[in-house]
């Protein structure tokens, strides 16, 4: 069950996985391919994690005397400090004459060095972010590109090629607009260690925050990958379609709206259709970095609709304390619903 939930990484630095690139057997071979009939989806995964390992090539150096005393030397001290800070007694056993040991050691050394180089240089992400009703415009390596909402964090590696898969990671919302290839290469988008998007080329909206994942789709077709517990399931979109997934809750929902209403916010503009301000009071709270402050519940479970421009808090509040009769101020980072008839 561990392998469903690697990435290219960790296929790298699993030994099993090592020996099986580097020196396949009928057993080992048979059972990877066993493993992906059964994980299909992880394919491109373990080819990029496969090429990687093969293009790593090494050289077995024969070391000096020189360099065999140094590295004695250093073996000692570090034995040194174990046992200062473990307080026990680690006793080694050697002989001068089986200097290729160290040879291995050090060949080996220098393998770990250069799979961790690997590894660091594929985690060196490029990343946005933005601040509390601030939005920003991204083009990606392929020409594709993403919108980044307020309070939100969006990262890719550099290395896209031809040929890899492109992906992107993704903290609160943003809505994409995704180039397909000609080699027609994936795009996956990460939310969540157990929730991906998948497509080839198309426009979407992907919002993830408070343990709640949801993706709009506007054009062409995506897939998502759901994994709770134990069940992992593939839901296929067409657009038009919304699905949102809860943390605390098991499945998920599709249900049919209208995607401009959720990527309204692209064009510096919220429209509300029928909206609950529950989730308005939401929007205050992660676009904005506002906290609010509401005694009678009964007004969350209350519906707005209508449009106001996404750069202007003003007229949000104003356009809120119209429409539910209430007075709103606002004090420093608090959003306080007052009754009108208190004063």
């Amino acid at each position: 069950m561990k392998y469903t939930y690697y990435t290219a990484e960790d296929f790298i630095l699993d030994e099993s996985f090592q020996r099986w690139v580097k020196h396949p057997t009928p057993e080992a071979s048979l059972f990877w391919e066993n493993w992906l009939t059964a994980n299909p989806h992880k394919r491109d995964t373990i080819e990029e994690a496969r090429q990687a390992l093969l293009e790593l090539h090494f050289t077995e150096h024969t070391p000096t005397e020189e360099v065999y005393d140094e590295v004695w030397e250093r073996i000692n001290q570090a034995n040194t400090l174990y046992d200062q800070q473990q307080k026990s007694k680690i006793i080694l056993y050697y002989s001068l004459n089986n200097w290729y040991k160290v040879a291995a050691v050090f060949a080996g050394m220098l393998l770990t060095a250069l799979v961790l180089y690997y590894i660091f240089n594929l985690q060196k992400h490029i990343e946005y972010t933005t601040k509390y009703g601030e939005t920003q415009n991204i083009t990606l390596p392929d020409g594709s590109t993403i919108i980044l909402n307020a309070n939100s964090k969006v990262s890719y590696a550099p290395n896209w090629t031809n040929t890899s898969i492109r992906e992107v990671w993704v903290e609160g919302e943003a809505f994409f607009s995704v180039i397909h290839t000609k080699t027609h290469q994936k795009f996956v988008v990460h939310t969540t260690d157990n929730f991906q998007v998948e497509v080839l080329g198309t426009q979407f909206n992907v919002y993830q925050r408070k343990n709640n994942t949801r993706v709009v789709l506007k054009e062409g077709q995506v897939k998502l990958n759901i994994q709770q517990e134990n069940l992992e399931e593939q839901v296929v979109m067409k657009p038009g379609e919304l699905v949102e997934v809860r943390e605390q809750i098991k499945g998920y929902t599709k249900k049919v709206v209208n995607p401009e209403l959720f990527s309204a916010w692209t064009k510096n503009e919220f429209i509300f259709s029928e909206t609950p301000v529950s989730e308005i009071i939401t929007l205050l709270e992660e676009n904005y970095g506002l906290s609010v402050v509401l005694k009678d519940r009964s007004v969350l479970k209350r519906t707005i609709t209508g449009s106001v421009p996404s750069e202007n808090l003003e007229s949000l509040l104003f356009a809120l304390s119209e429409a539910l009769n209430y007075r709103i101020v606002q004090e420093n980072n608090q959003i306080i619903f007052r009754n009108k008839s208190i004063k």
